[in-house]
């Protein structure tokens, strides 16, 4: 079945967001003697549910006469839209190779932006997905609500108060005519501890 001009606009699209994070995308350092560099790479297949995969052959740049390693390069745009919402890669045990441009790995910095952010997407995807196959949005809301809460239990006095006093949060808070200085608020924070600043 051929595509429209307006189907084909989009692919086109998002094939070049696709390869725009590839290009980014930082496998290993090619100079250093223990990165790694890409010796190929295939083309790119799309599900049509927003994951675009390519496969990548890296090769370590200390390595003789050694056959280069297949990772599976991923980029998932935002459902309907050319949104990159995460880039991954992975060899065949599924660690992850490499990172995204502008984020640091788990592990070199103590502040990095890796596998966590990844495992933040698959439960925002599994709860979409539960949404869709009972055709009640509900169910993604009310998955996410329990996840919250779950997390909200985890947190010290402390996190609680930096999640609330944040932008976002503060945001939902006020634009829906909630005062986040109510006492009604305080039990945020656990007890003997204080609320948000004015």
């Amino acid at each position: 079945m051929s595509m429209t001009y307006a189907q084909m606009k989009v692919q086109e699209t998002l094939a070049n967001e696709a390869n725009e994070a590839y290009e980014a995308y930082v496998f290993g350092d090619p100079n250093a003697r223990t990165g790694v560099c890409v010796e190929a790479a295939n083309g790119w297949e799309s599900s049509g549910d927003g994951h675009w995969k390519r496969a990548v052959f890296v090769l370590p740049n200390d390595a003789k006469g050694m056959y280069s390693t297949k990772v599976d390069f991923e980029v998932k745009f935002a459902r309907f839209t050319a949104q990159v919402v995460e880039v991954s890669a992975t060899d065949a045990k599924g660690n992850q190779v490499g990172h995204a441009a502008g984020k640091v790995p788990v592990g070199e910095d103590g502040d990095g932006e890796g596998p966590p952010e990844a495992h933040l997407q698959k439960l925002f995807d599994a709860a979409d997905r539960h949404g869709v196959d009972t055709g009640e949005s509900d169910h993604s809301v009310g998955d996410l609500q329990d996840a919250l809460r779950q997390a909200w239990k985890l947190m010290t006095p402390s996190q609680r108060t930096q999640l609330i006093e944040s932008e976002p949060v503060q945001a939902t808070l006020e634009q829906n005519g909630f005062d986040t200085s109510d006492d009604d608020l305080a039990d945020v924070y656990g007890k003997g501890e204080a609320g948000p600043r004015a």
